[in-house]
């Protein structure tokens, strides 16, 4: 699995890490961070930067830093 790539789900359960979840709203996204366990996650805020572009830019860039 190439990094930076959309892949199913059921595709990570060989791999290690956290999870960011993303739950894209009409207004704002909401963003969930899991554990390295990945058995529990937390919300880590959410984003309202208008528009899917700058929704996405900003998704990848919270990505990044965690």
């Amino acid at each position: 699995m190439s990094e930076g790539k959309i892949v199913p789900v059921g595709e990570l359960a060989g791999t290690r890490g956290r999870i960011l979840a993303v739950d894209f709203g009409d207004r704002r996204t909401g963003l969930a961070l899991s554990d390295e366990s990945r058995f529990l996650a937390s919300g880590i805020g959410t984003i309202s930067p208008g528009g899917i572009a700058a929704t996405a830019a900003a998704v990848a860039r919270t990505a990044a830093e965690r």
